[in-house]
């Protein structure tokens, strides 16, 4: 028969693959049994799926199941399992009787038969058992709906037949070597009746993730980048040692990038530039300021950076305060409000329509106060005293187009007022030695009235009507 249970048995417990009985113990090639080494077991065994499996046909066949839970044509380095759909097995054509042949999963060979002693290079293992699947879906073949881990056999020419099934308890599939065996020379017989006419057609899924092996691997290589990448030495270039020394670090492939960190007296100190992040409150750090002094007219302010911050205020109505990323600016708001004195000791300019003094009395230095300033045409212009809600006695300068104007007073007049009509006149008084013009100098023949002229050689006074 084509298993032989004794034989299977104490050849697996002596490390050896067992193919078939016709061979003896010393034919029988060693691989790794019950010795499991790193190269062996799974690390990524907890990104199996346990249901759901995610291939389905001959569309997929070969494909990659990725890290990612993703399916790719491709291996993309991040692989858990691969599938493989209806693969035509190879068979050992050292065994004559149809009972004993032993087919064996290789990839990419195109021959029926090879022979069967040793593993070849491209001999595939590694093959996910129904162990790894839900309780309810363990008997479920590969292609069953929904699909299982147990592998699905077929024998054909082509491997398309469905009627080509065969009974899953007429084969042994070694899931680790990728061996596949029937049970008995009368089953095989049942199933393959001449050796030229087709073979085994297998569809199964196979571990490809990673193993302790590579992940150590992986990790060695990281160990030692990590040494690569800092080495100590002393300042003279020998390895460090004693009370004094220096770290450098391998900067594009070359020792002695900045900063540096130099080792001495007990003390680790850094030269050189810094970018990134530095944590820590600086309580330890030595030559670095910890103290901002602000000096002002008004006192002194100190301000420990460690815990404190710096406040910069203004005065209600009198200097604003604003910020913006590391900009601070100060400046007088649209409207001012000044509490106390102010003192202007250059030139003001109010460019306003009004400037009111809420003030008991006006000191003014000038000798001479100009009114309608700036003014090329003939207006009024005067003082309003208010003495009413919106009007106000007023002395003023009517001026007259035609003759020179004169001073003026009227009541009732408008504290916005920008012409008058005069109540009365204020009187002038000239003097030259004889009688007067015909017409006074001030109001001329239409306002003139009233004005004096006095002369100077009698002392006769007149009066202008």
């Amino acid at each position: 028969m084509a298993v032989d249970l004794t034989k299977k048995s104490n050849r697996t417990l002596l490390n050896k693959r067992y193919t078939t009985d016709a061979f003896t113990d010393g034919q029988d090639a060693f691989t790794s049994v019950f010795d499991i080494n790193s190269s062996e077991i799974y690390t990524q065994a907890n990104l199996i799926p346990t249901s759901s499996l995610p291939f389905s046909g001959s569309s997929q066949n070969s494909y990659y199941f990725t890290t990612g839970s993703t399916v790719s044509a491709t291996p993309t380095g991040n692989d858990v399992m691969r599938f493989w759909y209806r693969h035509a097995l190879v068979k050992s054509d050292l065994a004559t009787p149809l009972g004993e042949q032993v087919w064996m999963f290789i990839s990419g060979s195109s021959t029926i038969s090879a022979g069967a002693q040793l593993i070849t290079g491209s001999q595939q293992t590694n093959f996910i058992s129904p162990k790894y699947s839900a309780p309810d879906i363990s008997t479920n073949t590969t292609e069953a709906n929904p699909a299982g881990y147990a592998v699905k056999a077929v024998y054909s020419s082509d491997g398309l037949s469905t009627s080509a099934d065969i009974n899953p308890n007429y084969y042994n599939f070694d899931y680790k070597t990728g061996i596949f065996q029937f049970t008995s020379s009368a089953i095989a017989g049942t199933v393959i009746t001449s050796n030229t006419v087709g073979r085994v057609y297998l569809t199964a899924y196979q571990y490809v993730g990673q193993s302790l092996s590579t992940r150590l691997t992986s990790v060695d290589a990281s160990l030692a980048a990590l040494s690569a990448s800092i080495q100590a030495v002393s300042s003279s270039g020998a390895v460090a040692g004693g009370s004094n020394g220096q770290i450098q670090y391998n900067n594009n492939s070359a020792f002695g990038g900045v900063p540096t960190l130099v080792y001495s007296g007990g003390s680790l100190r850094a030269s050189g530039s810094f970018t990134g992040s530095f944590y820590g409150d600086g309580s330890q750090l030595t030559g670095i300021a910890t103290t901002l002094a602000v000096t002002s007219s008004a006192g002194n302010v100190n301000v420990n950076l460690a815990s404190q911050a710096l406040t910069i205020v203004g005065t209600a109505s009198e200097v604003e305060v604003s910020g913006s990323s590391q900009t601070i600016t100060i400046g007088l708001p649209d409207n001012v409000t000044i509490g106390n004195d102010l003192t202007v000791s250059g030139n003001l300019t109010v460019q306003g329509t009004t400037v009111t003094l809420n003030t008991t009395n006006v000191a003014i230095e000038d000798q001479f106060i100009l009114l309608a300033s700036g003014s090329s045409s003939t207006i009024d212009g005067g003082i309003i005293v208010q003495n009413a809600a919106n009007a106000g006695e007023a002395l003023y300068w009517e001026n007259n187009p035609a003759t020179t104007g004169r001073w003026a007073i009227s009541s009732s007049v408008s504290p916005t007022a920008t012409s008058i009509a005069a109540a009365e006149y204020l009187v002038t008084a000239e003097k030259s030695a004889g009688a007067p013009p015909t017409n006074p100098t001030y109001g001329g023949t239409t306002n003139g009235f009233g004005n004096l002229h006095i002369d100077s050689n009698t002392g006769d006074v007149y009066v202008y009507t």
